[in-house]
């Protein structure tokens, strides 16, 4: 019997890329669908990702908000200050270049997420993806943290020149 196509990304055997995003298409519609399942969709934005890069990490920008989000939740508990402080300190452009993706990019995937019956297995279940992530991105923990410093005090000066 042939397993089916993996996904060239996070390596789920689901049916290839397409069938991948249906079912994180499908763990976001669950979310919404709930304010208990809504309290990880932010980690579970940002692991998704982070475990496809070269669709939702292209830039910068775009990388620098997913991987200081999974840091913020890892390190800091999704602090809510914090949260904001990344949508605010990354406003506008920057010069810098994204570095390169890693290969592996962690053990867990969306299918996990997906199986989970209730609510209580799907929080697990992200949190459980967010280390797996994290531990894949572990070389650029030390970025990571210095971009959500950076950004926190982008914000506090952006909030203080609207006083």
């Amino acid at each position: 019997m042939k397993m089916p196509e993996k996904c060239p990304d996070c390596g789920v055997p689901v049916g290839g890329r397409e069938e991948c995003q249906k079912l994180f298409d499908e763990v976001i519609a669950r979310e919404f669908s709930s304010p208990a399942y809504f309290g990880v969709h932010r980690i579970t934005v940002d692991c998704y990702a982070l475990q496809h890069p070269d669709r939702y990490c292209a830039s910068f920008k775009s990388f620098a908000v997913h991987l200081s989000g999974l840091c913020c939740a890892m390190e800091h508990r999704n602090d809510p200050a914090m949260l904001r402080a990344i949508h605010i300190g990354l406003d506008g452009r920057h010069a810098r270049s994204r570095p390169a993706f890693v290969e592996r990019r962690g053990e867990v995937t969306i299918e996990s997420i997906h199986a989970a019956s209730d609510v209580v297995a799907h929080r697990e279940a992200v949190y459980r993806w967010a280390i797996s992530v994290w531990q894949a991105w572990s070389e650029y923990h030390d970025l990571a943290r210095t971009l959500l410093a950076e950004m926190v005090l982008a914000a506090k000066s952006s909030i203080g020149k609207r006083r």
